[in-house]
């Protein structure tokens, strides 16, 4: 479905048809990573915070920044929300700008831009990270056979 938004995954990018559907796709996408990576199909934003930072390597402010985004999309389809732990109101801005480097850049105290292009970037290489760890790894193995035994099968008909 992904595709669909932004092209083929090892296609240069073009144009994105939905910036922020594709962005809550995306964090979507982060969000079932998390799931068979913590073998918690329950799992919320401390886990998506914890995968971003060790298997998307980012920093603790830009994991939090990026959990945040996600929440904004999932639940207002807006570019602002306030964090329940904390009340503090976090602001983004979408970019679809192809020359940006950085996934999360700070505007401001708790306002960010999103580079959409650099955050396909960071899922499709998350999947990587993760597909290497779990082959290495007998416990995160186990983690994902149960978060998928509690996820079920998705079945689409057309």
């Amino acid at each position: 479905d992904l595709q669909n938004q932004y092209g083929k995954e090892d296609a240069p990018p073009g144009q994105l048809l939905s910036p922020l559907l594709t962005g809550l796709g995306i964090m979507v996408g982060f969000e079932v990573l998390t799931k068979l990576w913590s073998g918690d199909h329950k799992a919320g934003t401390p886990e998506i915070e914890a995968f971003l930072r060790e298997v998307g390597q980012l920093s603790e402010s830009h994991a939090i920044a990026l959990a945040q985004f996600r929440h904004a999309l999932a639940h207002g389809y807006r570019l602002q929300t306030v964090r329940k732990k904390d009340q503090e109101t976090y602001s983004f801005k979408a970019s679809d700008d192809v020359s940006g480097r950085a996934v999360v850049c700070d505007l401001a105290a708790f306002e960010f831009e999103i580079n959409l292009w650099r955050l396909k970037d960071l899922f499709i290489s998350a999947i990587s990270r993760y597909h290497d760890l779990l082959q290495k790894s007998s416990d995160l193995q186990a983690k994902f056979m149960v978060a998928k035994a509690n996820i079920g099968e998705i079945e689409i008909i057309g």
